[in-house]
């Protein structure tokens, strides 16, 4: 969020930000920094930029009138949390994926019953779909993807805290 508000990023329009950050430097009562104030102090220039973070954090925390800041925020904390749950799935489909070839080879379910071999295929169809899903889609690229989106719209709603 906070590289959204930086001068060198394009993903807002220079007038609007110029306007969010001199409204954001009168919450905190700071000066905001300026594209040369950036250039020279990276480090205290995004100290500045986590601070208006917090303040529009806090102050967008009504989901029925920032409803688009709280769906991106769920987004990213769900695409997040599914990184977080990527090492340990892809072990556990490999796990699955060996039970369902074993129990395939030997044609009997645990129980000892005959299988639908159908059955175990599909299993192990669904298995590695579940695995290249993780393997490729749940990716690092796809959280700050997401992220870059949640700031995005935390940076818009300056437009309705200032009306």
């Amino acid at each position: 969020m906070a590289t959204t508000l930086r001068h060198r990023d394009a993903v807002i329009d220079p007038v609007l930000k110029a306007r969010y950050l001199f409204w954001l430097g009168r919450q905190l009562t700071e000066d905001p920094p300026t594209e040369q104030d950036e250039l020279n102090d990276k480090v205290s220039a995004d100290r500045f930029y986590s601070r208006c973070t917090v303040v529009l954090r806090d102050r967008t925390r009504d989901t029925e009138r920032f409803k688009l800041v709280f769906e991106e925020n769920v987004t990213y904390g769900f695409r997040r949390n599914l990184l977080g749950l990527k090492h340990p799935t892809l072990v556990l489909d490999c796990l699955i994926g060996l039970i369902c070839i074993y129990v395939f080879w030997r044609g009997l379910d645990m129980t000892g019953n005959a299988t639908k071999p159908a059955a175990v295929l599909m299993a192990f169809g669904v298995t590695c779909l579940h695995s290249l899903y993780f393997a490729f889609v749940v990716t690092k690229a796809s959280v700050l993807e997401a992220a870059d989106q949640y700031g995005r719209q935390l940076v818009l709603s300056i437009e309705t805290l200032m009306s």
